[in-house]
């Protein structure tokens, strides 16, 4: 009886093993990515789509639980103010962000639906743009870089067991960028689309 145990317990831990080795350790993406972008000041400023990409990095310590470095860049959106408002001056900007944070998914055959909360921050020079050429209308220098996070998931398929598809990933995204326009609001309320091709290892 005591070797039956035994050589159950050698079976069970070989088992777990191989099970292991069937999933990545590493996931790398690269991705397309579109950022709505909510400024400040609603009233004078519209809501803009940002087209960029990036890519992120997932290190798992289990088959369902990792950390994700995750970093994307934004092209230039030049935006003009409300005909309504009393700003005049047009502005350009680009967003640059590098997050961080814990990642959990689901392996489920070919489908692997994941959530994801991350922390880090935006660059951007928007606020400054628009405050220099609006400098009649603005209270002091407006942060460049702000502490900004992300909440959501998606769906990542394997293709092979080396690459997947990213079909989506969507996620809400608040920055804390301080624009200095009349008090305006210090929260904006984004969000972000992305897809792309992933690499396992």
């Amino acid at each position: 009886m005591k070797r039956v145990r035994w050589l159950f317990a050698v079976v069970i831990l070989f088992a777990g093993g191989v099970f292991a080795q069937d999933n990545p350790k590493f996931e790398i993406t690269g991705d397309y990515s579109l950022f709505r972008n909510n400024p400040s000041l609603g009233s004078v400023w519209n809501s803009q789509n940002l087209n960029g990409g990036g890519g992120d990095i997932t290190y798992f310590f289990t088959s369902h639980y990792g950390i994700k470095a995750d970093f994307q860049g934004y092209n230039n959106s030049t935006e003009c103010p409300s005909s309504t408002s009393n700003f005049t001056g047009c502005a350009s900007g680009n967003l640059f962000t590098y997050l961080f944070g814990p990642v959990v998914k689901y392996r489920v055959g070919k489908f692997e639906p994941f959530g994801e909360v991350l922390f880090g921050g935006g660059h951007s020079n928007f606020y400054t743009n628009a405050c220099n050429n609006n400098s009649g209308l603005c209270g002091g220098s407006p942060t460049t870089t702000a502490f900004t996070m992300a909440i959501g998931g998606g769906l990542d398929v394997p293709v092979t067991h080396h690459i997947a598809v990213r079909v989506f990933d969507v996620d809400y995204m608040p920055t804390r960028f301080t624009d200095n326009f009349l008090s305006g609001n210090s929260t904006q309320n984004n969000f972000r689309f992305q897809t792309g091709v992933q690499f396992r290892f």
